[in-house]
């Protein structure tokens, strides 16, 4: 790869390690043992929207924490290119199709079984708005070398992801950072007699303001279920 576009792709992951949040300091040599030590006890999970720090739902994972139920371990990149768009309400969404979008960053957490079930209810993946599926990671700022890890993330459901695609593929994220939560719209604040699949379908529904045909994305099979 030509150099010019390695110092590109540094200065990219850069950016969007600033425009995450700012972080306190951790120890590289404490990252890498607790990367290594969570990975063997607890499933780790990757949060890319409003659970990370200083967002809507983080106070989840603050209260897993105080718990004894969760732990940070650093912050991660996909290896695989997923468009993270926006949706109703500004409301982040993960979209399960691997080599459209960009390389997502996020936090990566190591929880507990309780806490997934808490993570699980939050997401509402037996009601149809996420579900959790296996996501490949490269966890940054590590000591000497950058660590590959196997994680759980929350991506779109099935059913609304294609349409999801069609509508918001013009406006892929790298990270969902402050400026995307300018028009954030917390659950409490939404009407409270439509459902958030209704929410959903009605954002569907609009007419989109970008009419050039995007790229076909690959057709959503049994096998990605």
């Amino acid at each position: 790869m030509p150099d010019y576009q390695m110092n590109m792709g540094r200065a990219q992951e850069e950016k969007a390690m600033k425009k995450i949040c700012n972080l306190p300091p951790h120890s590289n040599n404490n990252n890498r043992v607790c990367a290594q030590k969570c990975a063997e006890e607890k499933v780790l999970v990757f949060v890319y929207g409003t659970l990370k720090r200083g967002f809507g739902n983080h106070w989840l994972i603050e209260e897993m924490i105080a718990g004894g139920h969760a732990e940070f371990v650093g912050i991660g990149r996909s290896e695989e290119r997923y468009p993270l768009v926006c949706g109703p309400y500004q409301v982040p969404f993960l979209l399960y199709l691997n080599g459209f979008g960009e390389h997502v960053f996020g936090e990566v957490y190591a929880i507990d079984a309780y806490a997934l079930q808490r993570f699980d209810e939050l997401e509402g993946t037996t009601k149809g708005h996420y579900v959790r599926r296996s996501i490949r990671l490269r966890l940054l700022k590590m000591a000497e070398e950058e660590v590959v890890l196997e994680s759980q993330a929350y991506f779109a459901a099935n059913s609304y992801t294609p349409q999801m695609w069609m509508k918001t593929r013009h406006n892929c994220l790298c990270t969902y950072s402050v400026e995307e939560t300018k028009n954030y719209v917390r659950r409490k604040d939404r009407p409270p007699h439509l459902s958030f699949l209704e929410h959903i379908n009605i954002f569907l529904s609009q007419q989109s303001t970008h009419p050039s045909p995007p790229p076909a994305p690959p057709e959503i099979t049994a096998g990605h279920c």
